[in-house]
């Protein structure tokens, strides 16, 4: 089982905290190739070990097959860690990548419809929280807990709508809980 998920979309470091323990999966998405690097040296020990099940990719995260989208400023807003995206189209070359869809990640991971924990940071991109969930949901999928970076004026009718509960908010982010969970 993989009860343990991070799907991240250029979040700075909270995602090299998760130090899964044996028998715990982690799949870990970082589009920076920047924080990508540091995500590998920081979980390095996971990464080598063949009986591990922790996965990092390198990649942008969308909500619709077929768009294209590149950094264009490393700088970060905040601590230097985040970026910023554009879109793009295929023949523009370099750093122009397709977006990859969550579900589609999930499922080339092997991860199951139900896991442990979803965590994702969108940058203040709080529209792509909806679009993700909805593509989850439509996929199959269904995480007992979901973690979002969510401001404060937000309205969480999306998770509400799926069947979540919110358990409170912790500094920026926002805990949601689904009962139906066995």
């Amino acid at each position: 089982m993989w009860p343990l998920l991070h799907a991240v979309y250029m979040a700075p470091f909270v995602h090299t905290c998760v130090r899964p323990q044996r028998g715990f999966g982690a799949l870990l998405v970082e589009g920076n190739p920047l924080n990508y690097n540091n995500l590998q040296s920081n979980l390095r020990s996971y990464l080598d070990d063949p009986e591990s099940r922790v996965v990092a990719v390198n990649s942008l995260i969308g909500t619709k097959a077929g768009m294209y989208a590149k950094i264009v400023d490393e700088s970060g807003w905040w601590d230097g860690t985040e970026s910023k995206i554009v879109g793009c189209k295929k023949e523009e070359g370099e750093g122009c990548q397709e977006l990859r869809l969550v579900p589609d990640m999930l499922a080339e991971n092997s991860v199951p419809k139900t896991f442990a924990v979803l965590s994702m940071d969108f940058e203040s991109r709080d529209v792509f929280y909806d679009r993700v969930m909805l593509g989850l949901n439509k996929g199959g999928y269904r995480p007992i807990y979901v973690v979002v970076e969510l401001n404060p004026n937000y309205s969480k009718k999306v998770f509400e709508g799926l069947g979540y509960v919110s358990l409170g908010r912790w500094h920026y982010d926002e805990v949601f809980y689904w009962p139906g969970a066995s």
